[in-house]
Formats: structure tokens, sequence, C-alpha cells
């Protein structure tokens, strides 16, 4: 019988001769594999500050959240807005002669 089918054949004795308890493990492991960082919201200092340590850290992305409790989404949103920004400012720029 190939591994797989072993597998599922495994899980499908395991969920009907103890039902409560696979849950159970299964919902604990679910827990424990997903690391949630609580949302705040940071005032344009707070943000201007993160990347600037995020540039001069030499991290990548998800080492340096990991380091700071920031998501990397979260990080990623910034980035892109001052990217956005800097590029609005230029466009003012060349427009403002």
């Amino acid at each position: 019988m190939p591994l797989r089918l072993q597998k599922e054949d495994e899980l499908d004795r395991e969920r009907s001769s103890n039902a409560p308890c696979f849950i159970l493990r299964k919902m604990m492991n679910l827990e424990m594999n997903t690391e949630r960082v609580a949302g705040r919201h940071r005032n344009r200092l707070e943000v201007e500050e993160l990347l600037r340590d995020y540039a001069g850290s030499g991290l990548s992305r998800r080492e340096f959240c990991r380091s700071r409790g920031v998501g990397v989404s979260t990080l990623g949103h910034h980035l892109k807005r001052s990217r956005q920004e800097l590029a609005g400012r230029s466009i003012s720029a060349d427009c403002s002669g």
C-alpha cells in the first residue's frame, strides 16, 4: 500500500476511535503553527523610524519583521506607500517648473 494511503488510513482510524482527542490535537497543532502579531497603528514618525531601521539592518524582510514583531505585509505596505509618496513628490516637483 502506498505511503499516502497508509497515512490516510491511520488518520481515519484515529478520527473514528478518538474523535474528540483528534480534533483537540488538530486544533492545538493549528494554534501552535500560526503566529499572529497583534495589529497596532503607527504614527508617521514611527513608520519613518521603522523604514530607516529596516533599510540599515541588512536583514531580509522576514528576518527584520520577526525581530521587530511586525507583520511582513505591514512592512510591505509601508514601503509601498513610501515609494508612492516619493514618486508623487518628484512628479509634482517636475510640474511646478
